[in-house]
């Protein structure tokens, strides 16, 4: 196996060189509370401190209530960092912000609030385009099938 290759899946070895390859540090982003926030701050704390073995109820909960800000902190102000706190904790935030309708409803909102295009031009065409399928894309993470909405789409912009 040459210095260049790595197949994990096929269970062999890495070279000295590639497992010496150190990836840059992941940042969970701080949550205040907005619903367009919520998928990317969720996923992140849940892969690096909630699913964490090493890490116990106190020391997760000191972590969550360190990432947020706003009205999200504002939920879990008063709740004091022990062990026993940090799952009612948790299942307080993910009541609160892990609903899809409201989720879907600030997306839908952002797509269909965009601003017609006026003037054909390469910039505005642009935002339209990158603004619409970002929408999309958040909309499919929620598990909506949006396979069939090309009519809603094309109607809205004509």
């Amino acid at each position: 196996m040459s210095s260049e290759t790595c197949n994990v899946s096929q269970g062999s070895s890495c070279s000295t060189e590639f497992r010496n390859f150190k990836l840059p540090e992941v940042k969970i982003p701080v949550f205040s509370g907005n619903y367009s926030e919520w998928q990317t701050f969720r996923d992140l704390y849940l892969g690096l401190i909630h699913n964490n073995k090493t890490l116990d109820g106190a020391q997760k909960l000191y972590y969550l209530k360190g990432y947020l800000t706003g009205d999200a902190e504002q939920l879990l102000r008063n709740i004091n960092v022990t062990s026993d706190n940090y799952t009612a904790s948790w299942e307080k935030l993910e009541s609160m912000y892990n609903n899809k309708r409201f989720l879907a409803k600030g997306i839908l909102k952002r797509l269909f609030n965009q601003k017609s295009l006026t003037v054909e031009s390469a910039t505005e065409i642009k935002r339209l385009l990158s603004t619409t399928s970002d929408c999309l894309d958040s909309i499919k993470n929620l598990g909506i099938d949006v396979t069939s909405w090309d009519i809603l789409i094309i109607l809205r912009y004509c």
